[in-house]
């Protein structure tokens, strides 16, 4: 939230997500987001979670795919200003982030690639 982008890109396993987090400091980390008017679109696995989560876009300044489940993954990418962001809350909590405008700009691609084609 420090860098204010102006979106927010990523493939998440919301339901992995969740399992390493504190569910009261996302819930805030949300609410500033949307304060600051910080749109997210997210490429999600399909779930009961995901499919109640996708029923507050709206509200949340967000919008949510589903991806075909031959695709299915644990962990979550996050994308935003020149940055690359892995996230494993599996066993231990492992968090990667990557600062290069060339990594980032392939990577959104590869995602506007995944939202074009995903349901």
């Amino acid at each position: 939230l420090r860098t204010r982008p102006d979106e927010l890109l990523g493939w998440m396993h919301l339901d992995k997500f969740y399992e390493g987090i504190d569910e009261k400091r996302e819930e805030q980390w949300t609410q500033e987001r949307i304060k600051s008017d910080i749109k997210v679109r997210l490429l999600l696995q399909e779930t009961n979670l995901t499919k109640n989560f996708q029923q507050l876009d709206k509200e949340s300044n967000r919008e949510t795919r589903f991806i075909n489940k031959k695709f299915l993954f644990a962990t979550t990418c996050l994308l935003y200003k020149n940055h690359i962001v892995l996230f494993d809350s599996s066993g231990e909590l492992t968090c990667v982030r990557i600062h290069h405008p060339g990594f980032y700009e392939m990577q959104k691609k590869v995602f506007e690639m995944n939202w074009e084609f995903s349901k």
